[in-house]
């Protein structure tokens, strides 16, 4: 018994008058870059006894219907302007993130370093660019003053994946939500030690 799979939002063969056609052309990369690297980790753990794995479909048209294709396609239509629900947007961008940066032995991703300097990056920047107005998020020296920390601080949490970077325009920036979260973690975390302290002092009087 087979799947029952959705219609899919981006039929791919129609032609997407939502989605611009550069934006259409990263997306076809994406896909066959995504589907060659497939084809080589199938390659090095397939048994030494038996045939390859047979690769299937490379056309972009038929790869636009698999599930990264329309996630791929659903932020092209959303970084462009098109009128797609803003939590289906952040949906897509979080499963593109697994599919192309999972990591097998955790159920996570770790987002490339560079990626907001690659084409595809800069696709999801100007995503994200419509998803967080300018009043939800921080500059860096803003995050830090914010949070009450050192500006290294800021960078190490960032390099440990506990931040979400955003680049509009090449710089820079936090989300204030997740900056006002972690202040009020190191809030409670000071409370907690100055009542532990307290209590170790009272400790030898009882």
């Amino acid at each position: 018994m087979s799947e029952d799979r959705p219609d899919l939002d981006y039929p791919p063969d129609l032609f997407l008058v939502t989605i611009r056609e550069y934006d259409l052309q990263l997306v076809d990369t994406v896909l066959l870059a995504a589907l060659g690297r497939m084809w080589e980790r199938m390659r090095d753990i397939t048994p030494h006894n038996q045939r390859n794995v047979q690769p299937w479909s490379s056309s972009p048209e038929e790869l636009r219907s698999s599930r990264l294709g329309q996630a791929l396609l659903t932020v092209a239509d959303y970084a462009g302007g098109g009128f797609v629900a803003t939590a289906k947007a952040e949906r897509a961008m979080k499963r593109v993130y697994r599919m192309l940066f999972g990591e097998s032995l955790t159920d996570g991703y770790t987002i490339p370093a560079d990626f907001h300097k690659t084409e595809l990056g800069k696709m999801f920047h100007a995503a994200y660019a419509r998803l967080y107005p300018p009043k939800d998020l921080l500059t860096p020296k803003q995050a830090y003053e914010l949070a009450g920390v050192a500006r290294q601080s800021l960078y190490d949490r960032l390099s440990k994946e506990k931040l979400t970077p955003v680049y509009l325009h090449g710089d820079l920036h936090f989300l204030r939500a997740e900056i006002e979260e972690w202040k009020i973690q190191r809030e409670e975390q000071k409370q907690k030690k100055q009542r532990d302290q307290r209590g170790r002092m009272r400790a030898p009087e009882e």
